[in-house]
């Protein structure tokens, strides 16, 4: 068992002795072989876990891109519905003025003719 990660040789173990002789390196200022391999082996693992990361912040800002695709198709089809409901209100409520308009003409055509007099 490792003093601090876990087994020696699990990756958590290699990381905590990394950790250690970095630590230990960087204070004494003195690299022993041991301590330098120690410390390029820790590198390495910040270097996988900084890909593995970057690798998982672009597959999740992919999926994320798919999803507002497909928000923006839904929405611009709703889009698209809402003026289509809209033109056939305002075709039916001009239609229903042009009638009343007819109407009102039609009853009192003989003011209509004095108003155009005047």
């Amino acid at each position: 068992q490792g003093s601090q990660g876990g087994p020696p040789h699990s990756a958590r173990g290699h990381l905590a002795a990394a950790g250690r002789a970095w630590r230990k390196a960087s204070s004494a200022r003195t690299l022993q072989p041991r301590t330098r391999a120690a410390a390029s082996a820790g590198a390495t693992l910040g270097v996988w876990r900084r890909q593995a990361v970057r690798r998982r912040v672009a597959r999740r800002a992919e999926e994320e891109e798919v999803d507002l695709e497909a928000r923006f198709a839904k929405l611009d089809e709703e889009l698209d519905d809402l003026k289509e409901k809209l033109t056939q209100e305002l075709d039916a409520r001009g239609a229903a003025l042009a009638e009343r308009v007819d109407e009102l003409l039609a009853r009192a055509p003989v003011r209509a003719v004095r108003v155009e007099e005047e």
